[in-house]
């Protein structure tokens, strides 16, 4: 017997808050005013994950435009799409999928922390 869909988005919900040292958002996407999956700071995040091992993944441009609206809501910076394919809780097979601004703004931010 398999498992319902939600067992692992969650599992996958609370390893990304546990990885990043963030908040899983409880119950995310059902209660009005919650946004996203978790919440980092100044960062607001929504996971996908496929219920089996796969080698694809289609992405949605409606989980970036909701996650965009989200974070404005919610007051957050930067927003990101967090992806896996089935491999659920391995950071190696986890992927973020942010908008090329906010991706030219971490790294601009990554280089001056290292002094380039």
């Amino acid at each position: 017997m398999s498992k319902p869909t939600r067992y692992y988005s969650e599992k996958q919900e609370k390893f990304v808050a546990d990885y990043l040292k963030a908040k899983k958002v409880s119950n995310s996407g059902a209660p009005l005013f919650t946004y996203g999956d978790v919440i980092c700071d100044n960062v607001l995040i929504e996971c996908k994950t496929k219920v089996r091992k796969s080698k694809t993944l289609t992405i949605e441009r409606k989980w970036f435009k909701d996650i965009r609206e989200e974070a404005f809501n919610a007051n957050k910076s930067i927003h990101a799409v967090l992806f896996d394919f089935g491999y659920v809780a391995d950071y190696t097979e986890t992927y973020v999928a942010v908008r090329l601004d906010d991706f030219k703004f971490l790294m601009e931010l990554y280089n001056k922390e290292m002094g380039n």
